[in-house]
């Protein structure tokens, strides 16, 4: 054996010791069964127009027991984020049917996550939203998504016997369905137990069946509500999209010369110029509501619109780019990129009021839709954030990120509130009676629900004679809907439209 001289280390190897598990308290215990409730409903109220009134109330539910629970941790939680999300369920209410109601309840479902990861990091940096939103939808649920199943396996180790009892025969019952199912099955050979079990079958067995299919479904969703709430209190992940790594990462992208974004930019600006000049008394008529020789009013509106937007939404993202990879390390350097954004601001309202003019005339001739009335919520959107970055080059000290969060978030609440399906049916029959509408499409009026009953009732009784054989098909509508209005009496379809069709209905005297 070799003599070890003096300066030889000795490494002994000493194995990393485990981590202890994570020990749950009783009330994470409570929340995960909670969780598990949540997750059920989730899934068994979506979508949620078939049963709105339930629908609504998870949503408050979910976010006063996350409440409840961010006490027990010490948190103090987002008081807008909690606002926001009772806006949204009273509009599940407003609304009642129809892709409007499905799109807040997933709109506060999908705000619960970022409410917990909030409220756990209260950092109050508005620039890194977007970055730590898609952290708490993508990422925090995913770090602890399994921990829902040590939470009960704990439970049963540490809590009393009582609260351990019935979380046992919960899952005894659970697994039990299937052992049962197959003796069933094997048992039926007999005619009277065959018989007994059909009968059985019929009245509960298929609603039973239902009800297992949805808590299997429910599965996923139950571990992603307890895994989001667990991930945000102790913290994982803290190293991913850090504010930190933002940072040198939107550092490092800073690698344009302000003469290679000036270079590149301003082409785009001269075909603006061009475009405007050489389109003048073509598009630009919208505003004066005289249509061009050779153009009907279809044609003319048309034409171009989608074209226009499109190149609004490439400004914009135009804008974004230039923030982010120009370097403009000086006064003057950053006085010139202000002034390259400004033109580029210009350039897109001056597009935006284009579009937004055809829409307007053509809405005027035709009369409202869906899809005409979100394209004109979504001009407007965007015409509000350009503007609010319009005033960012003069007055530095604005927040750009969170004025286009609040942009959004107000836009949308206000149209949720509005009821569009209702204000649509409003509109065109009080345009068409009017005498501003040469023609209402009965169609889509029967497209929009219930929302639009009031204004199909007030049609049919006061536009009887203008509407000829039309007549007919709006009675024979009125007739089917106020039969099917009648064989609501679930509490859970309860909803604004369906109390104001009722009402509409029997003053007009269906069904007849």
């Amino acid at each position: 054996m070799k003599k070890m001289n003096e300066n030889t280390v000795l490494k002994t190897y000493r194995p990393e010791t485990a981590q202890p598990p994570r020990t749950f308290e009783k009330w994470e215990v409570t929340f995960a069964v909670l969780s598990i409730l949540g997750g059920y409903l989730f899934v068994r109220f979506f979508p949620a127009y078939r049963q709105s009134l339930y629908a609504g109330l998870l949503v408050i539910g979910m976010y006063i027991f996350a409440g409840k629970f961010l006490k027990k941790s010490n948190v103090v939680d987002k008081k807008i984020f909690l606002l926001t999300a009772f806006v949204l369920s009273a509009c599940i209410f407003i609304n009642g049917g129809g892709d409007m109601t499905d799109l807040c309840f997933l709109a506060a479902v999908a705000l619960w996550p970022v409410y917990i990861y909030f409220s756990f990091n209260p950092s109050g940096e508005w620039n890194y939203f977007f970055t730590d939103a898609f952290k708490a939808l993508a990422v925090m649920p995913f770090a602890s998504f399994f921990a829902l199943f040590s939470a009960i396996k704990g439970a049963n180790k540490t809590e009393k016997k009582p609260y351990r009892t019935v979380l046992t025969i919960a899952a005894g019952l659970i697994v039990s369905i299937i052992p049962c199912s197959i003796i069933i099955s094997l048992l039926s050979y007999d005619s009277l137990f065959g018989q007994m079990m059909e009968g059985f079958w019929g009245v509960v067995g298929a609603e039973i069946l239902y009800r297992v299919f949805v808590f299997i479904i429910s599965i996923p969703c139950t571990l992603y509500i307890f895994g989001t709430f667990i991930s945000a209190k102790d913290n994982k992940k803290a190293g991913v999209l850090s504010h930190e790594n933002c940072e040198v990462f939107s550092a490092g992208m800073k690698f344009s010369p302000l003469a290679l974004s000036l270079s590149a930019a301003l082409p785009v600006l001269g075909v603006y110029a061009l475009f405007f000049f050489s389109q003048k008394e073509l598009y630009l008529c919208a505003f004066s509501g005289v249509l061009p020789a050779g153009y009907t009013y279809a044609v003319y509106a048309r034409e171009g619109f989608f074209e226009l937007c499109t190149v609004c939404a490439i400004n914009a993202g135009i804008l974004i780019l230039l923030h982010l990879i120009t370097k403009a390390d000086s006064e003057g350097k950053r006085t010139a990129l202000k002034v390259l954004n400004l033109a580029f601001i210009a350039a897109t309202l001056i597009l935006m009021a284009t579009a937004f003019s055809k829409l307007y005339l053509y809405i005027s001739v035709y009369g409202m839709t869906v899809k005409r009335l979100n394209a004109g919520w979504f001009l407007i959107v965007l015409t509000l954030c350009f503007i609010a970055s319009g005033i960012k080059q003069f007055y530095g000290k604005l927040n750009l990120v969170k004025a286009v969060v609040l942009v959004v978030a107000i836009a949308f609440c206000l149209l949720a509130i509005s009821c569009p399906n209702a204000r649509i049916a409003s509109y065109n029959v009080a345009n068409y009676l009017g005498g501003r509408l040469e023609r209402v499409d009965i169609e889509q009026l029967c497209y929009l629900g219930e929302s639009a009953v009031p204004a199909m009732v007030r049609l049919a009784q006061e536009g009887k004679d203008a509407l000829g054989d039309s007549y007919y098909q709006l009675n024979g509508f009125l007739q089917n809907i106020s039969q099917e209005i009648s064989e609501k009496k679930g509490l859970g379809e309860l909803s604004l439209p369906l109390i104001l069709a009722r009402d509409a209905l029997r003053k007009g005297g269906y069904p007849r």
